[in-house]
């Protein structure tokens, strides 16, 4: 769903195709569910409403109603498995985002999703 133009739902049918050419091609899904996650769509995130299974979920606002700044990255299973097979060769990740991680913005949205 387009946030800034309007909310405009796509046609129907449209993430079934587009799923469809992605699975054939190996190609990754992200999902930005920050205007769609935690049941604005009367489901958990917008892709469970249209059906569709991002490799990657961005998820902010919503996590904790926008009552602090909180952020972060849902990964399916594939893509953990890549990450832990680098970590393993490499190191650790080190990642972070701009709302990620502190303990009352953690509060918040622990307490938002209970």
């Amino acid at each position: 769903i387009l946030g800034t133009g309007g909310i405009v739902p796509p046609p129907a049918g449209y993430w079934q195709k587009i799923q469809a050419v992605l699975d054939k091609y190996d190609v990754l899904l992200v999902a930005d569910e920050v205007v769609t996650g935690f049941g604005r769509l009367g489901t958990m995130f917008g892709s469970d409403h249209y059906g569709i299974k991002p490799d990657l979920i961005t998820i902010a606002k919503g996590l904790t109603s926008a009552y602090a700044p909180l952020s972060g990255v849902i990964v399916s299973d594939k893509i953990w498995q890549v990450l832990v097979k680098g970590s393993d060769k490499r190191g650790s990740l080190g990642h972070g985002w701009t709302y990620s991680a502190h303990p009352i913005c953690v509060a918040a949205g622990v307490a938002n999703l209970e």
